[in-house]
This record gives structure tokens, sequence and C-alpha cells, in this order.
């Protein structure tokens, strides 16, 4: 299954960046880098782990930091120091700004990996989620949804764009969800526009993946879709 987007680096060390970008691809992890902060009141889009240079984290990093969570909820965030940044209160003071972890440009492609796959591990293994009938379960960090039977847990055949929609969906349990948010969804998992249409087909699709849930996905009014599970559909 493929995945989408899970790194965000923000950086404008280029020789740090494609450092990181190497070190990405040995883990399997796609990646996003951008020289500047995300702009307050951006949307929020998912991504597992953010990388942020200490250089453009201002005078209070907190600030920094409580801004790139809203934007990326659940996220892990490093910061990253060059040598000459990394004080004698350089952890202290990653703690006290928000951020997960410290790492150093100067470490090894090994420790810098070790680092980063530890952090991203930590923000999957807590990211899950129910559906309300406790039917229907999804695992961010496999990507894989899975739907309860007599015998236990089944997997469904749900490719990653259709887990990117559910995953959506399931948010949102119950109320619609316009094709273009979940176009968006789609767009910054992957980094590439989605249209209406698009979505039209991955959403059929994701109905016959469903099938083994009791579950479904419905369609709503002006073009929305809706996820309800068994327990909402026999109440209503």
């Amino acid at each position: 299954m493929g995945v989408g987007l899970e790194v965000l680096v923000i950086s404008r060390d280029a020789a740090w960046v494609t450092r990181l970008g190497k070190v990405a691809e040995r883990g399997g992890w796609p990646i996003e880098a951008r020289g500047e902060l995300p702009a307050r009141g951006a949307g929020a889009f998912e991504r597992v782990l953010v990388v942020l240079d200490r250089s453009l984290a201002g005078a209070v990093p907190a600030r920094t930091v409580a801004a790139l969570r809203e934007l990326c909820p659940g996220a892990s965030v490093a910061l990253a120091c060059a040598e000459r940044e990394a004080g004698p209160n350089v952890v202290s003071e990653a703690l006290t700004s928000g951020a997960d972890e410290t790492v150093l440009k100067s470490w090894s492609d090994d420790r810098l990996t070790a680092r980063l796959s530890t952090l991203r591990d930590r923000a999957l293994a807590t990211d899950a989620r129910v559906s309300a009938d406790g039917g229907l379960s999804l695992d961010r960090r496999a990507r894989r949804a899975y739907a309860r039977s007599r015998a236990g847990w089944l997997a469904l055949d749900v490719t990653a764009p259709g887990f990117e929609l559910l995953w959506r969906l399931l948010e949102h349990e119950g109320r619609p969800v316009s094709r273009a948010e979940l176009a968006d969804a789609l767009d910054a998992a992957f980094g590439r526009e989605a249209g209406p249409e698009t979505v039209s087909r991955r959403i059929l699709a994701l109905r016959r993946a469903l099938a083994p849930w009791p579950g479904t996905v419905e369609s709503a009014r002006d073009g929305r879709y809706r996820l309800v599970s068994a327990r909402r559909r026999s109440s209503t």
C-alpha cells in the first residue's frame, strides 16, 4: 500500500534538506521541504513528523512549535540545530518549547535515522480511530482498515487514497463532509490535486471495500458524503 507525505522539513539549509531527503528515502518516508514557516491560519493537514530548523524557530520557539502543532495535529516535532546552536541548554529548550526532541545536524545518518524513526513511530502508534459501533478500526501507522468479524478483525482491501478519505470521514463520523474537503485530504496526503470526479470514484471503491462492515458511506446533499456506522443507521 502506498503512503502519503509523512515528514515536513522546514529549513533554508539546502545541504541539510538534501541530507534529510536521503535519510527519509532510506526509511521509506515520503517527505516535503519548505523554506518558510506555514502562514498562521493555514488549514490543518496531516503529517507524522515535523523537523524544524532552529534558525527558523524565532526568539520564542514555543510559539512556533505551538503553531506547527495546530497545523499538524498529532505529529512529532523535532528541532534541528547546527553545532553552533547546540549550547548546554539545547535539550531543555526543546522541552520547554513543546518540541518532542532535539537533533543535531552533525549526527551520523544512522543516528538521525534511528532518532527520527522513533519520533515517527511514536506519533503513528497513538494515531488510531474506531467507529461509533466499534466495528471499524483504522491504524494510521500501518494505513490499514479493519472490520470486526466473528473471528476477530478482518483486514479490508482499502487503497492508500481510500484510506485517506476514510480517515477524514471517520474523523467527522455521522456528519456530512464536502467533496472539496475530501479532495483537500487527498491533495495534502499525496501532493497532487484531486478533483471532484476523483473523489467520487474513490468513494465508490471505498464502499465496496467496506462491504464486510455493517456501516457505509452515504451520499448527502450538495455533493457531500457521510460515514454512518451500524449503530447510527439503526437509530435513524
